[in-house]
């Protein structure tokens, strides 16, 4: 396996559970424990945000659960179809309001960095 940096490297500091968790996701659909796009997350991760820490926005999983924001120039882009996907698959969320979340998000990254990243 590849050296882990960013946000999933923080995670496993962080949490000896959470790792054994995310590792037990991953193994169970191997596709669940690869990255998505560029970005350095994988849906194992996506889905413990959601599921087990109570994820309810594609900006509470990217800035405040993952951190993934801050490790990539254009705020992990690349996931954020697949981050609504699931946070609507969980909470019930109709397509406009996963659209509005990714437009939301996206609107936030251009705040944060100062141009439009993606």
């Amino acid at each position: 396996m590849a050296p882990q940096y960013g946000p999933r490297r923080a995670r496993i500091a962080f949490s000896d559970s959470a790792a054994k968790q995310l590792a037990d996701a991953a193994s169970r659909v191997p596709k669940d424990g690869a990255t998505i796009g560029h970005s350095v997350l994988t849906q194992a991760e996506i889905e413990y945000a959601v599921h087990r820490e109570m994820a309810m926005t594609v900006s509470d999983v990217l800035v405040r659960r993952t951190g993934s924001f801050f490790w990539s120039a254009d705020g992990d882009a690349s996931v954020i179809d697949d981050v609504s996907d699931t946070l609507g698959t969980a909470h019930g969320y109709t397509a406009e309001q996963r659209t509005a979340q990714q437009r939301d998000y996206r609107h936030w990254v251009e705040r944060n960095r100062g141009k439009e990243s993606f």
